[in-house]
C-alpha cells in the first residue's frame, strides 16, 4: 500500500515538473509589449521557424525565386530618408536581410562591410541591407548599437512593419538576394556570407 502511494506521489511530481517546463517554454520566453508586438529572446540560429511562431506568417511571396523580377519597395533608413530599390536600377544589388539577435548575421557582417569598402563601387554593385526592425529587442536603439559595434557604413533600411520580410519570403536570417542590373533575381542565399561566397554570388555571372 505504501509503495502504491509512493509511486502515485512520484508520478504526480513528474507531471507537475513537465507542466512547469511546458509553461516556461511557451510563455516565459515571450513578452508582450504595450503595442501588441512580441519581444523575442536571443536565439542560437537565424531560422524563424526555430525562434518563434509569431515571426512565421502565412502570406509570404511564394512566387519569388531566381529568374523573377525583384519587387520594388520603399523603406526609411536611420536618418529618416526614404530609399527605394528602384533608385539603384542599372546596378547589381546585394540585398541582405538580417536581425541583430541572429548569430549568423553577426558572423557575416565583416565580409559584407569588407566587400562594400573594397570592391562594390568598382564593380557597379550596391550593398543594401534590411533590418527586421519589427522583431528587434530594443527597436531602433538596438539596431544603432549593432551598426556601431560592427562599424557598418553600407545602407541599412528599417522594415518596421515586417512587410518587406513577407514580400521577399524571408524565413531564415540572414537571407541575401543578388539582383542584376535589369532588376532580376539571379541568386538567393540563406546562409551567412563570407568573402568567397560573396565573390561567387556576385561575380560568377559577370
Amino acid at each position: 500500500m505504501k509503495r502504491r502511494v509512493f509511486g502515485m506521489f512520484i508520478s504526480v511530481f513528474i507531471i507537475i515538473i513537465m507542466l512547469a517546463i511546458t509553461i516556461k517554454t511557451n510563455f516565459i520566453s515571450k513578452d508582450k509589449r504595450t503595442d501588441g508586438t512580441v519581444k523575442f529572446e536571443e536565439y542560437s540560429n537565424g531560422a524563424l521557424e526555430d525562434s518563434a511562431d509569431e515571426l512565421v506568417k502565412t502570406d509570404f511571396n511564394s512566387k519569388l525565386k531566381k529568374g523573377t523580377m525583384a519587387p520594388n519597395f520603399k523603406l526609411k533608413n536611420l536618418s529618416g530618408e526614404t530609399i527605394s530599390l528602384s533608385d539603384y536600377k542599372g546596378k547589381k544589388i546585394l540585398l541582405n536581410f538580417w536581425a541583430s539577435w541572429c548569430p549568423p548575421c553577426k558572423e557575416e557582417m565583416p565580409s559584407i562591410q569588407k566587400y562594400y569598402e573594397e570592391r562594390a563601387d568598382k564593380s557597379n554593385v550596391e550593398v543594401i541591407t534590411v533590418n527586421m526592425t519589427k522583431h528587434e529587442q530594443g527597436d531602433i536603439e538596438r539596431v544603432k548599437k549593432f551598426i556601431r559595434e560592427h562599424k557598418l557604413t553600407f545602407p541599412v533600411l528599417l522594415d518596421e512593419k515586417g512587410e518587406i520580410m513577407n514580400l521577399y519570403n524571408i524565413r531564415v536570417f540572414p537571407t541575401t538576394y543578388i539582383i542584376n542590373e535589369a532588376g532580376m533575381i539571379t541568386d538567393i542565399a540563406s546562409l551567412p556570407l563570407d568573402d568567397k561566397i560573396i565573390e561567387d554570388l556576385i561575380h560568377e555571372q559577370l
